[in-house]
C-alpha cells in the first residue's frame, strides 16, 4: 500500500506544480530571478549578470530525477557508491554536451538542448555500468544489474524531462507553433489551453516574434506526458517489472520527442526531420536491443518506505545540494540577456545628523 500512496502523492504534487507553472511562468517576471552587478559602464551605471529561473528549474529537474533514481535503486539493494560514480560521470559529459550539440545543430553560441544531453547519456550508460562493474565493482565486491539500472535511469529521466520543461516555459524557448498557423482541428483543440508569452527578453519574442500570440502548449504537453510516464514507470519498477518500466518510460519519452517536434516553431536546424528527431530514433534503435539482451535478478516487489530512507542520509542530502548548486551555476547564468543597474540613495530615509 505504501507504493500506491507514494505514487498518488507524487502525482498530486506534480499536478499542483504544473497548474501553477502553466499559468504563471509564461509571464515576463518569471524569467529573471536576480541580477548581480559585474562592472561599471560609466559613473552611474553597472552592467549586470542575470540569474534565471531557467537555471532554477533545470537544477531542480536534475536533482529531483537523481533523488527518484536513488530511491528506486535503494529499494533493490543496489550499491549506491557505484551508482553515484556513474551519475557523476554522466553529468560531467552530459552538461557540456547539451551546449555543444545545440551549437552544432542550431548554429548558436549560447543555447542548450536536453535532447542532445539525453542522447549522449543514453549511449554512454551501458558502457559506464560495464566499466564500473569491472573497476569499482571488483574492488568493492558489488555488481550493478544493467537492466535494473536502465529501468531506474529511464524512469528518473522521464521526471527530469518533464520538470525540465518548466525551465523552457520560463525562458520562452522550445515554443510551439502559433494556433493561427495550425490546422482547424489543432486550433480548436488548444483554443482554451494554449501558451501566451510576454516579455521582450523571452526567446519566443526575440527569436520568433511571437509575443502575445496563442501557441501550441508543447512544453506543457511534454511535461505532462513525461511525468505520467515517470509515475507509471515508478510503479512498475517498485512492482519488480524492470523490463516493462524501462521499455515504457524510454519509448514514451523518445517517441514523444519524435512526435512533438511536429508542433514546435523554434529553430531546430532548418531541416524537415530535425537532428533531435533523428537522435530519438537512434536512441530507440540502440537502447531497445540493449534492454532485451540484458538480465535482471529475481527480486520481490519493493517497498518505497525502504527506498525513501536514502534521502535522510547526510551524504545524500549534501550531495543533492551540491548538485543543485553546480547545475544552477552552470545553466542559470544567462548569456543571451544582460541588465543595466543604477544604485542611488533614498534621501527621505536618511536621518538627521543633529
Amino acid at each position: 500500500m505504501h507504493n500506491e500512496i507514494f505514487i498518488a502523492l507524487l502525482g498530486i504534487l506534480l499536478l499542483l506544480l504544473f497548474r501553477w507553472a502553466f499559468r504563471h511562468l509564461p509571464n515576463e517576471k518569471w524569467q529573471i530571478l536576480a541580477v548581480i552587478p559585474r562592472h561599471k559602464t560609466d559613473a552611474r551605471y553597472w552592467q549586470g549578470l542575470n540569474l534565471t529561473y531557467y537555471g532554477v528549474f533545470i537544477a531542480s529537474a536534475y536533482t529531483f530525477a537523481l533523488s527518484i533514481l536513488l530511491v528506486l535503486l535503494h529499494t533493490t539493494g543496489m550499491n549506491l557508491i557505484g551508482v553515484g560514480f556513474i551519475m557523476l560521470a554522466m553529468l560531467a559529459v552530459c552538461l557540456p554536451a547539451a551546449r555543444i550539440i545545440a551549437r552544432i545543430v542550431e548554429k548558436k553560441p549560447a543555447t542548450n538542448t536536453v535532447a542532445g544531453a539525453s542522447f549522449v547519456g543514453l549511449l554512454l550508460l551501458p558502457w559506464l555500468v560495464y566499466f564500473t562493474n569491472l573497476t569499482l565493482g571488483r574492488w568493492m565486491d558489488f555488481h550493478l544489474s544493467l537492466r535494473i539500472m536502465l529501468a531506474g535511469v529511464s524512469t528518473a529521466y522521464a521526471f527530469g524531462e518533464g520538470i525540465g520543461r518548466l525551465a523552457c516555459i520560463s525562458f520562452g524557448c522550445c515554443y510551439g507553433k502559433p494556433l493561427e498557423n495550425c490546422s482547424g482541428r489543432i486550433s480548436s483543440l488548444f483554443r482554451n489551453f494554449h501558451m501566451t508569452f510576454t516579455g521582450l527578453t523571452k526567446k519566443v519574442t526575440y527569436a520568433g516574434d511571437l509575443e502575445g500570440k496563442p501557441l501550441v502548449p508543447i512544453q506543457a504537453l511534454t511535461a505532462v506526458v513525461c511525468c505520467l510516464a515517470g509515475l507509471v514507470g515508478s510503479y512498475l519498477f517498485l512492482s519488480g517489472f524492470f523490463m516493462t518500466a524501462a521499455l515504457l518510460t524510454f519509448t514514451v519519452t523518445q517517441g514523444w520527442r519524435l512526435l512533438s517536434e511536429i508542433w514546435r516553431a523554434d529553430y531546430r536546424g532548418g531541416q524537415r526531420f530535425s537532428a533531435y528527431q533523428r537522435m530519438a530514433v537512434a536512441s530507440l534503435l540502440y537502447m531497445i536491443p540493449v534492454l532485451l539482451l540484458t538480465f535482471s535478478p529475481d527480486l520481490q516487489p519493493a517497498d518505497i518506505a525502504e527506498g525513501l530512507k536514502v534521502l535522510w542520509q547526510p551524504e545524500t542530502i549534501i550531495g543533492l545540494q551540491l548538485l543543485w548548486t553546480a547545475v544552477f551555476l552552470y545553466t542559470g547564468r544567462s548569456q543571451v540577456t544582460t541588465a543595466g543597474l543604477e544604485f542611488f540613495v533614498e534621501k527621505k530615509y536618511i536621518g538627521s545628523c543633529e
